[in-house]
């Protein structure tokens, strides 16, 4: 996936310098980031954008974005080809040496951020973004199947962590899940997550008020049914 990704940045950059060579102008197809550009897919369980897109062109108005854009694809190459990661935040200082086409504020990087991911087709970790340096925490009823540096298939039981919890890897797309939860409660205080797992692990019910989409108001929720995430 990595050496896919590191290919269509190669083949984009090549394509914008052929037209500019001829003296045309060159432009970026980008799937359109919508709710009416996505379908949910059953079999794959998650939503993949369809057949809309819109045209970046290289214009006098649009020069600073299309550079950015460019910039963007750069950095998700070194990033690749070093085995290395960088935060969101992380991308947006970078910005700030790259002359003219920095960023101005972090929102402008995470949008071109986006895009680029959706011109890949590729996950953001895939191009070495991450959201931040702490992936996140989960605890509950969950089973997490990971390998270890041999390879070797774990096991990791999201219940048996204590006060704490599993503290979820920036690479995410080989793990695979067991848990007979009867739903999920992202939030995305820690503060609050170790409040609640700790008044839920002595063994409490605990009531809560419309904060859950598939949850009724006022359901008592019991908590061997249950596993929740922190959203970092």
């Amino acid at each position: 996936m990595k050496n896919k990704a590191v290919e269509k940045i190669k083949e984009i950059a090549t394509d914008v310098y052929k037209k500019i060579a001829i003296l045309k102008s060159p432009s970026l197809i980008i799937p359109l980031r919508s709710l009416s550009n996505v379908n949910y897919d059953d079999k794959e369980g998650y939503f993949k954008i369809i057949g809309k897109t819109k045209e970046r062109a290289l214009t006098a108005s649009t020069v600073k974005t299309f550079a950015q854009s460019l910039r963007m694809m750069n950095l998700s190459k070194e990033l690749i080809e070093s085995n290395d990661i960088a935060t969101k935040r992380e991308a947006y200082y970078v910005s700030k040496n790259w002359g003219e086409a920095g960023f101005n504020e972090q929102p402008e990087s995470d949008a071109v951020m986006d895009d680029t991911e959706a011109m890949m087709m590729i996950n953001r970790e895939q191009l070495g973004f991450i959201p931040e340096e702490k992936g996140g925490d989960v605890a509950g009823q969950l089973i997490v199947i990971d390998k270890d540096s041999d390879g070797k298939e774990i096991r990791i039981n999201c219940t048996k962590f204590g006060s704490g919890a599993y503290s979820v890897p920036s690479q995410v797309e080989h793990l695979k899940f067991e848990t007979n939860a009867k739903f999920i409660l992202a939030m995305e205080s820690w503060k609050f997550v170790s409040w609640l797992f700790n008044v839920l692990s002595k063994g409490k019910e605990f009531v809560f008020w419309a904060m859950l989409k598939f949850a009724k108001p006022k359901q008592k929720i019991n908590k061997k049914l249950y596993f929740f995430i922190n959203i970092n």
